[in-house]
């Protein structure tokens, strides 16, 4: 009890910001994709500094941008995230990737689509790791304008250094996905994706994770997001747990 009354603020801080690094090992890209309607750019960002003084400041930055350019049956979006936290002379969460992904035709109800992905999560113990994938996506319900379902599958080929360890690993993978999105009323959206992704070789060894949001919407741009996240990986990384999960509160703005 006194360890805990010392460090409540810190530890209240941390779990403000777990949502936002918990489930880092998939990247939820059904949750981050913009499909444009039209020709042109389309995205929305966001960005937050925070600073917190108990016994030692804690300070945090993060920041998330989602881009869409459309042309015609051509469509290319790119998704960043960035989160650090720091003490003077403490690091306890660094984190972050690069989602870059194609597809053609935008429009259609089968979709060839591929990305390539670069992050790194001091969490997880995941100094660098790179993905090269491709595949396709299918919508279940084309003519359902208020509750629109796709299933996808990328075979993925997954280059990773593990932290503080001599160990490069090279797997294929391949990576399945449903996902939901539905208009519950007029102003309350329900989206959620689930992720499965094994091993081509090893079929044992898998991660699963799976993420739902409600979104409610305050105005044409601006939206309250309450989110849970799941993940579980047969074989973490020595040290890693196998499962976490999260909640989220937070404001998202679109342009």
């Amino acid at each position: 009890m006194k360890w805990w009354k010392k460090n409540k603020g810190l530890l209240l801080f941390l779990f403000l910001q777990f949502p936002v690094w918990s489930d880092g090992q998939i990247v939820n890209i059904e949750r981050q994709r913009l499909n444009a309607d039209s020709n042109g750019i389309f995205g929305d960002a966001t960005m937050s500094f925070r600073i917190v003084k108990q016994v030692q400041a804690l300070y945090s930055f993060s920041q998330n941008a989602e881009v869409v350019y459309r042309k015609d049956e051509h469509q290319l979006f790119l998704v960043e995230n960035l989160l650090f936290i720091k003490s003077p002379g403490n690091s306890f969460a660094n984190s972050g990737f690069i989602h870059l992904r194609y597809q053609r035709p935008a429009e259609k109800r089968l979709m060839f689509e591929s990305f390539f992905q670069v992050q790194f999560n001091k969490l997880i113990k995941v100094q660098y790791r790179q993905l090269l994938a491709a595949g396709g996506r299918f919508e279940l319900f084309p003519k359902n304008h208020k509750q629109r379902a796709f299933v996808g599958a990328a075979l993925m080929n997954e280059y990773e250094i593990v932290q503080n360890r001599e160990q490069v690993n090279f797997n294929m993978r391949m990576s399945y996905y449903l996902a939901f999105r539905m208009k519950l009323w007029k102003k309350v959206e329900y989206n959620g994706t689930t992720y499965y992704q094994p091993k081509v070789a090893y079929a044992r060894d898998y991660r699963l994770s799976t993420q739902n949001s409600l979104l409610f919407d305050f105005t044409e741009n601006i939206q309250f997001n309450f989110q849970f996240s799941l993940y579980y990986d047969q074989f973490p990384p020595p040290g890693v747990v196998n499962s976490t999960y999260s909640i989220l509160n937070g404001i998202r703005y679109k342009f």
